[in-house]
C-alpha cells in the first residue's frame, strides 16, 4: 500500500497559535514577575489549558503517530509511576503538571500550528524577541533573570546560550536583511549576558555552543572563525573579576565545587538504592537527608550544612535518582532522537527555497540541545522548558514529513478495507 502524505490543516488554528504565543511570552519574558497582579491569575496555566482546549479543535492526528510525542507520553508515564512510592507527592504533582503542560503546548499543539512556513518564519521571530528580551534584562540586572527558572546566574546563562543557538541560526539562514542584521546583534547580547551572569557553569556552555555550532554546520573553518570574531569582540568589555572568577573553575578546593561533587554522589547513592524507577519526580530535595549520614557522606561534607531540602546541581544526578534507569532511558533516547534528526537534516543541506526552511531549524534545535546538555550538568533543570520545547521541534525534522511550498505533510498509510 503507497504511503499517503496528509497536512496538518492550519485553517482554522489562528486561535491555537496566540494561545502558544501567549505562553511562550508568559513562560520567558514572565511580566508575572515584574508587573503587580499578573501572576495571581495563573497566566501560564490558562494559556496552557486553552491550547489543549483548542488542540481537540483540530482533526489531523496523523504526526502523533512520529516517534518524539511516544516518548513524551512514555516519560509522563514513568514519572506519573511515582505516586506510587513517592514521599512528596505534592512536588511530584508539581513536576507532572509542568510535563504535561510541556507535552501539550509544544508536542501536541506546535506541529499543528507550524505547519506553513510563515508561521515558522513568524514564531522563530517572536522567540528571537523573547531571548533579547531577556538578554537585555540580565544585562542589567546584574546578570539575574526575570524570576523563576532565570533568575539565578546559571539559570539566566543557560537560557542565553539557548539564544546564542537560535540567533546565530537566524543570523546565518534568515532571508530577511533586517532580520539577519538583528540576529548578529541578538548574538552579541546574549554573549555580553553570559559574561555579566558571572556564571561558570554559563562560560562552560558558552564553549560547548561554539564547538556545536561548528560541528552542525557543514563548513566548520567558517563557522569557528566568525565564532572566534564574536569572542574577539567581546574580550574587551569583560571585566578583570570575571576572568579571576572564571580561573577558580580549577580549584579543587573551591566550595562550590566540592559542595556540587558532595551533592552529586549523594544523588548515585540514592539512584543505586532506587535504580529501575528512581524516587519520584522532583523528590531528590527531600530524600537527599538519608544518604547524608553515611561514613563517606559525613568525611565528605566536613563542616559544611546539610543538603537537605536542596537541588542536585545537575539535570543528570536529578534524572537518575528521580526517576531511575527507566525515566533516564526515555530522556536519552528523546535526546539523541533529536540529535540525530538534526544531524541528518544539516548534512542533507535541505534546500531553503520554497519554504523549506528545516535546515535552520535543525541548525538551531542541534546546536541549543548540545549547548543545554552541556550547561545542564551543572544546574538541576529538568523541569525547565528548554529541552521539552527543542526535542518537541525536532518532530518537523521528523522522516514522516514531507514538504511542499512550506507547508508541512505528514506522512500515513491509509487504513485497510474492512473484509466483507
Amino acid at each position: 500500500m503507497s504511503t499517503q502524505y496528509h497536512s496538518t490543516r492550519p485553517e482554522g488554528t489562528g486561535a491555537l497559535f496566540v494561545a502558544i504565543l501567549g505562553y511562550c511570552l508568559i513562560t520567558f519574558m514572565r511580566p508575572q514577575d515584574f508587573i503587580p497582579g499578573v501572576g495571581a491569575i495563573k497566566p501560564g496555566m490558562i494559556f496552557g489549558l486553552l491550547a489543549l482546549f483548542l488542540w481537540f479543535g483540530t482533526r489531523d492526528r496523523t504526526y502523533l503517530a512520529d516517534s518524539i510525542p511516544k516518548l513524551m507520553l512514555s516519560f509522563l508515564f514513568a514519572t506519573a509511576i511515582g505516586a506510587t512510592f513517592a514521599t512528596n507527592k505534592r512536588m511530584l504533582f508539581a513536576a507532572f503538571q509542568d510535563l504535561a503542560t510541556y507535552g501539550v503546548v509544544f508536542t501536541l499543539a506546535l506541529p499543528v500550528v507550524l505547519s506553513t512556513h510563515a508561521r515558522r518564519k513568524f514564531f522563530l521571530r517572536f522567540l528571537l524577541g523573547c531571548y533579547v528580551f531577556i538578554a537585555a534584562w540580565v544585562t542589567t540586572h546584574n546578570g539575574h533573570g526575570q524570576g523563576a527558572f532565570l533568575e539565578d546566574e546559571n539559570d539566566a546563562a543557560l537560557a542565553l546560550n539557548v539564544g546564542i543557538c537560535l540567533a546565530f541560526s537566524m543570523a546565518r539562514f534568515e532571508a530577511a536583511r533586517l532580520w539577519k542584521l538583528a540576529a548578529i546583534g541578538a548574538v552579541l547580547l546574549c554573549v555580553a549576558g553570559v559574561v555579566v551572569s558571572d556564571s561558570r557553569g554559563g562560560l562552560v556552555g558558552l564553549v560547548a555552543v561554539g564547538v556545536a555550532l561548528a560541528l552542525f554546520s557543514r563548513q566548520l573553518l567558517r563557522t569557528l572563525l566568525i565564532v572566534s570574531v564574536v569572542v574577539v569582540a567581546v574580550i574587551p568589555f569583560v571585566p578583570a573579576s570575571y576572568t579571576k572568577d572564571m580561573r577558580t573553575m580549577s580549584d579543587p578546593n573551591d566550595p562550590t565545587r566540592k559542595e556540587r561533587i558532595y551533592s552529586w554522589n549523594r544523588g548515585m547513592e540514592m539512584f543505586w538504592a532506587n535504580p529501575v524507577l528512581g524516587v519520584g519526580a522532583n523528590n531528590f530535595p527531600n530524600r537527599v537527608a538519608e544518604f547524608e549520614h553515611s561514613a563517606a557522606a559525613e568525611r565528605e561534607r566536613g563542616n559544611r550544612r546539610s543538603i537537605t531540602y536542596r537541588a542536585a546541581h545537575s539535570l543528570y544526578f536529578t534524572l537518575l535518582p528521580e526517576t531511575g534507569l527507566l525515566g533516564t532511558a526515555i530522556y536519552l533516547a528523546l535526546l539523541m532522537t533529536a540529535l540525530s534528526r538534526c544531524w541528518n537534516a544539516v548534512q542533507r543541506a535541505l534546500p531553503d527555497a520554497h519554504g523549506d526552511d528545516r535546515r535552520m531549524w535543525a541548525y538551531f534545535i542541534g546546536s541549543a540541545l548540545v549547548a543545554f546538555s552541556v550547561c545542564a550538568t551543572f544546574i538541576s533543570v529538568l523541569l525547565y522548558p528548554y529541552f521539552w520545547m527543542l526535542v518537541s521541534f525536532a518532530m518537523l525534522l521528523s522522516p514522516m514529513v514531507g514538504i511542499r511550498d512550506g507547508n508541512l505533510y505528514w506522512a500515513a498509510r491509509p487504513k485497510r478495507p474492512r473484509a466483507e
